[in-house]
């Protein structure tokens, strides 16, 4: 018996929705485009313009919760707003700061346990036990001064 390696993005494999088949299927059509035909297509789309540039939306700089949260300090005051809005600020598990912040915002586990512990160093936060976090009152002030 020969092992032949499994497409990742096969439309026809067994157990997918219906849109994860289309989007396999736009995906294997996009692996036949040129450069040329899949920047035409991204243009189309409104992520180039036809001299090369990203459009707003795109570039580096504009503005977007999403870079806002996951750049720099800019992360801890939400992080500050989940711990702060525990009942009678009782520890929080690092997950349930994840959960909190992912209804708003796509974050990543590791960079909100990162970022929990370097608040703590800063005395922001406090870890009383393994992966459980509250706002100490330095945090609480820091909140309030924003």
């Amino acid at each position: 018996m020969t092992d032949v390696p499994l497409d990742p993005l096969d439309p026809e494999a067994p157990g997918l929705d219906e849109d994860t088949r289309r989007r396999r299927r736009v995906l294997a059509d996009m692996k036949k485009k040129s450069s040329q035909e899949l920047f035409d297509l991204a243009v189309q789309a409104g992520i180039f313009t036809r001299e090369g540039e990203l459009t707003s939306p795109y570039k580096e700089n504009s503005p977007s919760p999403y870079r806002d949260v996951l750049n720099g300090p800019a992360l801890d005051f939400p992080i500050l707003d989940v711990l702060r809005a525990s009942a009678r600020q009782e520890a929080v598990h690092y997950e349930n700061v994840v959960e909190a912040l992912r209804k708003r915002w796509v974050v990543s586990e590791n960079e909100v346990l990162v970022r929990l512990r370097r608040m703590a160093q800063a005395g922001l936060t406090a870890e009383p036990e393994r992966l459980h976090f509250h706002v100490t009152d330095q945090g609480l002030q820091a909140e309030r001064a924003r």
